[in-house]
Parts: structure tokens; C-alpha cells; sequence
């Protein structure tokens, strides 16, 4: 099951025929345990190749900090800067990789590789106690990777971490593991997986989102067929059942994206 975590929530769908992955759009800073939100939306679902997609939900934006760690034999100080943004880095490794033919296994296993290497270089600020107010053992950072291999022939949901341990002093990396489930979700999702499991309030109310948004799905999604319409208004509405119950940290704008096996391409819209 996924774990409990703050902000950002992903749907993802896989089948034999389609690939549907929806997230909300909303960021935010967490200031003394305060969430701010964004003014403009955030990105956090892209399209890998025209068959894999990828998302991602935790540290998706950290602005550029300096630390000073320790010091060296000399006795200097060692200065240590780590910045991330998940919109430039995702984009930067995946025109690293370059290659099209990339299956959502080996693509998962590609950015959980680029991640570790990410984020080793700021582990020294953890270990000396300097890292941000993540709880230990909680996920700092987590990608899912969805799509077919290059033929279509086969499909999955993979899913990979980064966390800080459990004693609070270093990082844990949690490789990709594929998901049999046909729905898996990422990040804040409480509140969905109660609706799910058909529990009150949440479940009336993923009814009525799913039921409001169908028509600007069949606009949006026109030539794409009634059964991927129907999901991507499910997956729609159970982020907006989140969003309900936490505006400040889950945003009930969404971008979606969809691989269809019949088509061989991604469609992307936002709603």
C-alpha cells in the first residue's frame, strides 16, 4: 500500500490496453509546518516516450541552500549546495537517456539510478542532523513509472523511493517495484482509498466528481474510446475527492495523460 504522505496525489491505471496517469497540479512550501500554496500550477506527470509515462510526488521543487558540513583535514569548512526541481531534472535525464525504445521497467530502474546519484550528494546533510523537517522513515521523494514496452506487448505500474531513515541521519533508496495492481496510488491519497473502499463521505462524493467533470473528459478525449474516458473520469474525480478534504496540499486542477496500445501515441490535457 502506499505510504502516508503530504501533498501531491497521483492516479495511475495500467491495462493491456491504455495508460492513464492523473495528478494534481498544486504546489506549495512548507514553512514551519505551514503549507503556502503556489501561485502558478506545477507540473508533475510527464510522458517519457510515446508509451511510458512518468510521475513524481514529494521534494518536487527545493530552492538552491548551502550547508556547511564538518570540515576537512586542513580544517576548512566543507560546503555542500544541493538544489532540486523534479520540472528540470526529469527533463535533463531524460534527454540524457535518449532512447525511445525504453520499456516502463527499464525507465524505472534509469531514474530510481539518476535519483540515488541526486540525492547521495546531499546525504552528508542529513547525517549531521542539517536535513528539512521530514519525518525519519517517511518518503522524501517518490517516482512512479507507468507504460508498455516498445511493442506494446507488455505493461506496468513501477514505483521507487527515496527516504529518510528510520534513525533520521542518511537516506534509504527503495528500488522500482512493479505494482499487479490495474489502479495505483501515489502520495496523499487517504481520502481515495476510502472512497474505494466505499466508506461516507468519500464515496458520494468521487460519484459526483467523476459524474461533473465526464462531459469536459468526452470534449477533451474526443477520438479516444468510451472505456479510457470512463477511467480517466474516475481517476479525475478521486484526486478531487483528496483535494476536497486537503486544498492546501493536493489541488483539485489536474493534467492527465494517456498511452493507448490501439494508437501508439499519448494524449495530454489538463482540467
Amino acid at each position: 500500500m502506499p505510504h502516508p504522505f503530504k501533498g501531491t496525489a497521483i492516479v495511475t491505471i495500467a491495462t493491456h490496453g491504455f495508460v492513464v496517469m492523473v495528478a494534481d497540479t498544486l504546489g506549495y512550501s512548507d514553512r514551519y509546518g505551514t503549507p503556502i500554496p503556489r501561485v502558478d500550477p506545477f507540473r508533475k506527470v510527464f510522458p517519457w516516450s510515446n508509451h511510458v509515462l512518468v510521475g513524481s510526488c514529494g521534494m518536487l521543487l527545493e530552492p538552491r541552500q548551502r550547508h556547511t558540513i564538518g570540515f576537512t583535514h586542513e580544517g576548512r569548512p566543507i560546503p555542500i549546495w544541493f538544489e532540486y526541481n523534479f520540472d528540470e531534472w526529469i527533463s535533463v535525464i531524460h534527454q540524457e537517456r535518449g532512447d525511445p525504445g525504453t520499456s516502463s521497467a527499464e525507465a524505472a530502474a534509469y531514474i530510481f539510478s539518476k535519483a540515488r546519484e541526486t540525492f547521495q550528494r546531499a546525504e552528508p546533510i542529513a547525517k549531521a542532523g542539517c536535513w528539512r523537517g521530514d519525518n525519519p522513515g517517511n518518503p522524501i521523494v517518490i517516482y512512479v513509472v507507468a507504460g508498455f514496452s516498445k511493442d506494446f506487448s507488455e505493461f506496468g505500474i513501477y514505483e521507487c523511493r527515496v527516504n529518510l531513515n528510520t534513525e533520521g541521519n542518511g537516506f534509504e533508496y527503495v528500488a522500482p517495484v512493479d505494482h499487479a495492481d490495474k489502479i495505483w496510488l501515489t502520495g496523499q491519497v487517504e481520502r481515495i482509498q476510502r472512497a474505494r473502499s466505499k466508506e461516507e463521505p468519500e464515496y458520494s462524493l468521487l460519484g459526483r466528481f467523476r459524474d461533473g467533470c465526464l462531459a469536459q473528459v468526452k470534449e477533451v478525449f474526443s477520438n479516444t474510446d468510451s472505456e479510457v474516458i470512463e477511467w480517466v473520469a474516475f481517476a479525475v474525480g478521486c484526486v478531487r475527492v483528496q483535494s476536497h478534504f486537503t486544498p492546501k496540499t493536493v489541488g483539485s486542477s489536474v493534467t492527465i495523460i494517456v498511452v493507448e496500445k490501439s494508437s501508439g501515441g499519448v494524449v495530454e490535457a489538463s482540467l
